[in-house]
């Protein structure tokens, strides 16, 4: 069985710095992992199983929890984690960072204070 995400890859990409033209499969695991490192710690499992539960029927507050409250702060801090992850590349020959022609590969602590940023507004 496929998770439950709590945010759409596009919305990542129209609403943040993320550009459009990112292959969702680099940072679609972000979005899982800040559920499960981030969101359900804050809810408490009990409460993170009834929204999962009951997602698409959610109604009252706990409709206004998961629009308001639970969907930007996945939003943003799954982004955060990509920022920081972003120029990277593991595969079978090892870990690669990428420079892109015609580019300037932006160093750590810019990209972290991006990503700051980012866990800031969640």
């Amino acid at each position: 069985m496929a998770e439950l995400l709590f945010i759409q890859p596009s919305e990542i990409a129209s609403t943040t710095v993320l550009g459009g033209n990112v292959d969702v499969d680099k940072y679609l695991f972000n979005v899982l992992t800040t559920q499960i490192s981030v969101i359900e710690p804050l809810l408490g499992t009990e409460l993170y199983d009834y929204i999962i539960a009951n997602f698409g029927s959610l109604t009252g507050d706990y409709s206004t929890l998961y629009t308001e409250f639970v969907k930007p702060i996945t939003k943003y801090e799954a982004l955060a984690d990509y920022i920081e992850q972003a120029s990277y590349t593991l595969d079978n020959a090892g870990l690669f960072k990428h420079a892109p022609d015609n580019a300037e590969i932006v160093d750590k602590d810019e990209a972290q204070y991006l990503a700051q940023k980012y866990h800031a507004l969640a």
